[in-house]
C-alpha cells in the first residue's frame, strides 16, 4: 500500500480514537444532561451567541479558568511567534494541568511549521462547557501521542478547535465553513443529534468525513457514506432499559416523557415504546 492511500485511512483511524475517547467520559457520566440540555443552555459565567468560533490556536475560546500564560501563548501563535507561543503554553499546563484547549494548541504551535495534517474538533464550548471539555481532552490525548510518535507518515497533526453551542443553525454553518477549508481532512463532532443532523448532509454533500462521540439519534444512520458515530444504538439502549423493566424490576406498565423537539428523544421514545411491547410490557 502506497503512502498516499495509507494517509486516508490513518486519519479515518485517528479520529475514530479521538472520537471513541472523547465520548467515553461523557457517555458514561452525563449522558442525561446532555440531552435535556436545550441549544440555549450553557453555563453559568458562559457567554453564548450565535456565530461560531474557529480557532487553532489564535483565539482564546474556553475563557473560564485561563491563565495570564495561556492567553499570552495565544497573542504569540497569533503573530507567528511559535517558539514563544510553545513556552508560553507549557508554563499555563503546568498551572492548569487539566485544561484541553492549551494542550491541543501547544501541540497546534508545535507543528505549525512542518505541514501538517489537520482535523477540526467541534464542541458546544456555548452550549455544555464540560461535554466540551470532556470531549477535547479525547482529542488532545490522541493528537499528543500521534505527534509524541513523530505524526502520520511524518507529519504533525493539527486540530481546530470549534464551537457551535449545540444549536443546529450554526452546526450548519460551522459544517459549510469546514467543507470550504481545504486543509481539513475529516471532522470529530458534533455533540447534540440535533447539531449532527443539521451539519450532516453538508458534510456528507462535501465529500467530509465526519464522526461524532456523542450523537445517537436514529436519522444519523441514513445521512450518507460520509457520516459515522461511535456510541451505541438508540435500539441497544432501549432493549437493556426494556429487558431491566420487564424481567428484573417486574414493571409491565410504563410511561415515557419525552421531547418531540429533540431527535435523541424521539428517538428513544419510538425504540423504547417498540421495545416494551416486544417483551411484553
Amino acid at each position: 500500500m502506497t503512502q498516499k492511500n495509507e494517509t486516508p485511512i490513518l486519519i479515518l483511524s485517528l479520529i475514530i480514537t479521538a472520537a471513541i475517547l472523547g465520548g467515553g467520559y461523557w457517555y458514561f457520566t452525563q449522558r442525561q444532561n446532555s440531552n435535556i440540555t436545550s441549544n440555549n443552555g450553557g453555563n453559568p459565567g458562559q457567554i453564548i451567541n450565535n456565530q461560531s468560533s474557529i480557532s487553532t490556536g489564535g483565539e482564546l475560546l474556553i475563557t473560564s479558568e485561563s491563565t495570564p500564560q495561556k492567553k499570552a501563548g495565544i497573542a504569540a501563535f497569533e503573530n507567528g511567534n511559535y517558539s514563544e507561543a510553545i513556552a508560553q503554553f507549557k508554563t499555563s499546563l503546568q498551572l492548569q494541568a487539566n485544561d484541553p484547549e492549551t494542550l491541543i494548541y501547544l501541540n497546534n504551535a508545535k507543528a505549525a511549521t512542518s505541514n501538517p495534517l489537520k482535523i477540526a474538533a467541534v464542541v458546544p464550548i456555548g452550549g455544555n462547557l464540560n461535554i466540551a471539555k470532556e470531549m477535547l481532552r479525547g482529542v488532545a490525548q490522541v493528537q499528543e501521542k500521534v505527534n509524541e510518535a513523530g505524526g502520520i507518515n511524518g507529519q504533525l497533526l493539527q486540530v481546530a478547535i470549534v464551537n457551535d453551542n449545540n444549536n443546529p443553525e450554526i452546526a450548519e454553518n460551522v459544517a459549510q465553513q469546514l467543507v470550504q477549508d481545504q486543509s481539513i481532512l475529516a471532522v470529530v463532532g458534533h455533540n447534540s443529534s440535533d447539531a449532527t443532523l443539521a451539519a450532516g448532509p453538508v458534510y456528507e454533500n462535501g465529500g467530509l468525513v465526519m464522526i461524532s462521540p456523542t450523537s445517537d439519534a436514529k436519522k444519523i444512520s441514513t445521512l450518507g457514506d460520509y457520516i459515522f458515530r461511535t456510541v451505541p444504538s438508540i435500539r441497544f439502549q432501549a432493549d437493556q432499559l426494556s429487558r431491566y423493566l420487564i424481567n428484573t424490576a417486574n414493571k409491565a406498565n410504563v410511561a415515557i416523557c419525552f421531547d418531540s423537539s429533540a431527535e435523541y428523544s424521539m428517538s428513544l421514545k419510538e425504540e423504547f415504546t417498540s421495545a416494551i411491547f416486544a417483551d411484553g410490557g
